[in-house]
């Protein structure tokens, strides 16, 4: 219909979902899951009352595959769900707790259009990989690939939009780190890594051992060795990774 959702809504969907993600979370030592709750919840409302009304989406958490030729004629196939399609941008949604770049703020959010901001976005990996899925799947370029960013602040969250493009070199430049990826995984060049951090949000973490960090480090050849089975499964299926499909599936 094109109308937003009523925020009380949109606030008890970000609760929810907090809660649900909160069991398989790791939480750092001082972090608080009651407050970090409400932090969600108020930016789930920034949200809603800055940036969402600035939106008019085609398509919502929409499959944006892209398959990849390889010299010896066998393919790549990456699966992605990107936030948010329009007509002509890809938007992805992020949270952080520092900003991209430096200047002023107009109320609770601001743009920036400037090299340091976009020195941050140019080698990010995930926005080429969109980019490209955008071209197969649409027959054109993207104008723009957008991040839309809410920041934690102990006042309480702002919004950060931080726009981009894409161009042949970074769809080269993102294509052949990718296909050196795949030839690590083909050859069981796979380390499980030791920040556990990375396992709230990681779409492989059933390779080890899943929110039980602890075991990464203490067995560290175990965790190796499911990763390389599973690694192989995945090969075989001709899938070679999935970005954003486990975020989007849970929250």
């Amino acid at each position: 219909t094109g109308e937003l959702a009523p925020l009380d809504v949109v606030q008890d969907a970000a609760a929810e979902s907090f809660a649900e993600i909160a069991k398989v979370s790791y939480f750092e030592e001082g972090e608080k899951p009651k407050e970090m709750k409400d932090e969600v919840v108020a930016m789930a409302e920034l949200h809603h009352t800055d940036l969402a009304p600035q939106v008019q989406p085609k398509e919502v958490e929409t499959w944006l595959d892209v398959t990849l030729e390889r010299p010896d004629d066998s393919q790549i196939l990456i699966r992605q769900r990107a936030d948010v399609v329009t007509k002509d941008s890809i938007i992805d949604n992020k949270t952080s707790r520092t900003k991209v770049g430096e200047g002023g703020w107009k109320g609770r959010q601001r743009v920036v259009r400037y090299s340091k901001g976009q020195a941050a976005t140019r080698v990010d990996g995930q926005l080429s990989s969109y980019a490209i899925g955008f071209k197969q799947k649409f027959g054109k370029d993207p104008k723009e690939v957008v991040l839309h960013r809410l920041i934690r602040y102990k006042g309480g969250p702002k919004a950060e939009i931080v726009p981009d493009t894409r161009n042949q070199s970074d769809y080269d430049r993102y294509i052949q780190k990718v296909l050196r990826i795949t030839e690590r995984m083909e050859i069981n060049d796979v380390y499980p890594i030791d920040d556990p951090r990375i396992c709230g949000w990681c779409g492989f973490r059933q390779i080890c051992h899943g929110h039980e960090w602890w075991k990464y480090i203490n067995n560290p050849d175990v965790a190796r060795e499911k990763a390389q089975k599973l690694i192989n499964e995945r090969l075989a299926e001709g899938v070679v990774m999935s970005i954003e499909e486990d975020k989007v599936e849970e929250g």
